[in-house]
């Protein structure tokens, strides 16, 4: 099997799942919206992100769930999971990735997240050396690429010589709960890392998180926040669908005018310009169509 398509799944399988909404009783820690409750209490994400990197954060500046970054005021940008800073200046964004993707779909996705949080961090007229150091984190159940590994880290390394790297402050780590088991994870992360696949496990990590989850599940505006959510959810992938459509309807009458205009030019034998005054194109789009056909 073609090794770009070890980690996809079906993709009505993938639909189906997204179509079929999971009730409040069945939300795991795996779920979107339990996942960013619980890692938004510092004591557990702090643990979790000293657990998975194997470090230690002496204190948490600036925690928040669901911050959405945008290149421009009409673009929509991305949806962070959980960002959050510590007391070093260094940023982390947190995100459970349910749906499996293809390999260069993962890299393109985290090649975007870099771009956005990297503008983001920089005010207008600050130096490129405001950058901070950043670590792109997702954490996917299922197995990712040949399936060998727990945890996939990569750093930018010269091709000729994989000694020199270019430090450029910017570390992106794939976890999959579902990979080969590796003696170099310790049992905090195997016990993380089962409790997200579904297990049962008695770990002290794992105990404050699914208490967390407990109390979160056993509060009635949880609930309705979570019904709030998804009714929110819904609304803008509705309208995310429908400005897609309109942009189709956009390019498919430029693709029939693109299409028309050649016609005429063929059959009449005239100019382009001709043939776009026949078509009343106003002038101001004339250099558009030229572009598309010359």
């Amino acid at each position: 099997m073609d090794r770009k398509n070890t980690n996809i799944e079906n993709k009505e399988t993938t639909e189906i799942k997204e179509r079929k909404r999971k009730t409040w009783e069945e939300l795991t820690f795996q779920d979107d919206y339990l996942f960013k409750r619980v890692m938004c209490e510092i004591d557990i994400c702090t643990r979790v992100l000293e657990t998975l990197l194997d470090i230690k954060i002496i204190k948490v500046e600036y925690i928040q769930k669901e911050v959405i970054f945008k290149e421009n005021y009409d673009n929509k940008g991305i949806r962070l999971d959980v960002y959050l800073e510590d007391s070093n200046g260094i940023i982390y964004d947190i995100e459970m990735q349910v749906q499996s993707l293809k390999e260069e779909e993962f890299a393109k996705r985290l090649r975007y997240y870099q771009a956005l949080i990297d503008a983001s961090i920089l005010y207008v007229g600050q130096d490129y050396e405001q950058l901070k150091k950043l670590y792109i984190i997702f954490i996917c159940p299922f197995k990712l690429f040949d399936g060998e590994q727990q945890i996939y880290t990569f750093k930018n390394y010269c091709k000729e010589n994989k000694e020199i790297e270019l430090k450029d402050d910017v570390t992106k780590i794939l976890v999959s709960t579902k990979g080969k088991k590796d003696k170099n994870v310790n049992a905090d992360l195997e016990a993380l890392f089962a409790y997200i696949n579904g297990d049962k496990v008695d770990n002290p990590l794992v105990n404050m998180i699914d208490e967390r989850v407990k109390f979160i599940k056993n509060q009635e505006e949880e609930r309705t926040m979570y019904m709030q959510y998804g009714l929110k959810i819904r609304d803008e992938r509705k309208e995310a669908k429908e400005e897609g459509r309109a942009e189709g309807r956009a390019e498919g009458r430029v693709e029939a005018t693109i299409e028309n205009l050649k016609a005429i030019m063929k059959n009449f034998h005239v100019s382009l310009e001709q043939a776009m005054n026949g078509l009343s194109i106003p002038k101001e789009k004339y250099g558009f169509y030229i572009s598309q056909i010359n």
